[in-house]
This record gives structure tokens, C-alpha cells and sequence, in this order.
């Protein structure tokens, strides 16, 4: 006997898969053609951690000879603050943290001061 864990995956629609696909083709054109940089490209994240300490165990299992029948209790909503960053060939912007989840809004304000700071800079 092993332990499984059920995975599972956002079903995406055919059509979704191909404009993924031209979309992808048409940039690596772009790329080619030297009509794209991709140096501008910025990949960005965020994490959230808790600040009693919890950490998600959704990958742990126990291997044992019989069940220990351990519990642990944590709190419905605990404490926690999220953190942002994006990175570039060009530079990095955050992070920021926040005590807010991160908001399509929130998202746009930090895009909004890093490119109005971006341009002060240019000045």
C-alpha cells in the first residue's frame, strides 16, 4: 500500500489551447524579426505567509507502520500578509507587502506608481 494524493488541473478548452499556440508563434516572430524585446518581458508572483507560523501541508504525508491519528489545530482565518514582486533583464520592482489579498486594483496601483516612477527617472 502507498499513499496517493488526487490531482487536480484547470480544464482549458480547445480554443484556448490554440490561441495559446498562435499567440506564442506570433511573438517567437516577433522575436525573430527583431520587432520584439524581450528584455521587456516582466514576470511577476506574490505569496502569502502566515504569521502564526502555519504552513500548508497539503504534500505531507506520514509513512508509518500505523496511523498516529495526530491533529493539529489552527485558526479559521490566521494572520498573514502577502508579498508581490516582479523581475526583469532590466531590474526588479518590489516587493510589496500588504495585509490585503493582491487585487486586480491593487495590482494596477503598483503597476501604475512603478511606471510613473520609471518615467521620472527617464526625465
Amino acid at each position: 500500500m502507498f499513499p496517493y494524493k488526487i490531482k487536480s488541473h484547470q480544464a482549458i478548452p480547445i480554443k484556448a489551447v490554440r490561441q495559446r499556440f498562435d499567440f506564442a508563434n506570433e511573438i517567437l516572430t516577433m522575436i525573430d524579426n527583431e520587432r520584439f524585446d524581450v528584455g521587456c518581458i516582466w514576470f511577476t508572483d506574490e505569496a502569502h505567509f502566515h504569521l502564526n507560523g502555519f504552513v500548508n501541508k497539503q504534500n505531507w504525508r506520514f509513512w508509518g507502520s500505523e496511523n498516529p491519528h495526530l491533529c493539529e489545530e489552527k485558526p479559521l482565518h490566521s494572520p498573514k500578509v502577502a508579498a508581490w514582486v516582479s523581475v526583469c533583464s532590466r531590474g526588479i520592482i518590489g516587493p510589496y507587502i500588504t495585509r490585503e489579498t493582491i487585487s486586480s486594483e491593487l495590482y494596477t496601483a503598483i503597476l501604475e506608481q512603478f511606471v510613473r516612477t520609471q518615467l521620472a527617472l527617464e526625465d
